[in-house]
């Protein structure tokens, strides 16, 4: 039987998003941010979708950064 982290990595890697908009909500990054006075310009590579690229990154085997854009420009297109 496949450990929690091991579970949680191939549904993670299966789609971009799932399961981090039900861990880590969008809304509740950006009460982190208000919180912290951060702003940012809003474009498409906002801090929740270049978090969920990082963790994506790290997550898969490759690793490249190429691939990271690749699946969060995927994502982004399908979104």
């Amino acid at each position: 039987m496949a450990n929690r982290a091991s579970i949680l990595k191939q549904q993670f890697l299966q789609s971009i998003a799932l399961p981090w908009e039900q861990l880590l909500p969008d809304s509740k990054v950006q009460e982190l941010l208000a919180n912290e006075n951060i702003t940012y310009y809003n474009s498409i590579y906002t801090p929740i979708v270049t978090l969920w690229a990082m963790i994506s990154q790290v997550l898969d085997p490759d690793k490249s950064l190429s691939q990271a854009v690749k699946r969060m420009s995927t994502w982004l297109s399908a979104a």
